[in-house]
């Protein structure tokens, strides 16, 4: 519980300050990864940000993408499409979605990616970081 206190302490302080780099958060399967990309979607709404969270590999397909309402408009077909969407398309229509927010407004906008290794697998997720 206390690396958890602690990892969204150090969320919040890179928040603050902003970043264009990505983030990465890593380790073993079962350590509570999912549980903090949960409470980083709220951190991350108290204090602001446009959020889109997607977890590709969620059961229950109703919560693989979350979003906070001020995006609503953007994000509309995509929650519901994510019940049907396959992985990849999925993690794809998301990062499109960030895209059209930084390009409408500025602001504060943050997309969290939980397993998307795992879901696209790493020759998909190296294929698309080069635009392919």
């Amino acid at each position: 519980m206390w690396a958890r206190r602690r990892a969204l302490s150090q969320l919040e302080a890179v928040a603050e300050r902003g970043t264009r780099l990505p983030l990465v958060v890593y380790g073993p399967e079962g350590c509570g990864k999912t549980a903090f990309f949960r409470q980083a979607f709220e951190v991350l709404r108290s204090l602001g940000y446009s959020v889109v969270l997607v977890s590709p590999l969620e059961e229950r397909r109703e919560e693989r993408l979350l979003a906070t309402s001020d995006v609503a408009g953007l994000v509309g077909g995509l929650v519901e499409a994510a019940t049907r969407l396959p992985v990849s398309r999925l993690v794809e229509a998301a990062l499109g979605v960030v895209a059209r927010l930084l390009a409408r407004r500025a602001g504060m906008v943050a997309l969290l990616l939980d397993d998307v290794f795992q879901a696209v697998g790493l020759e998909g997720s190296s294929r698309s970081s080069r635009g392919s």
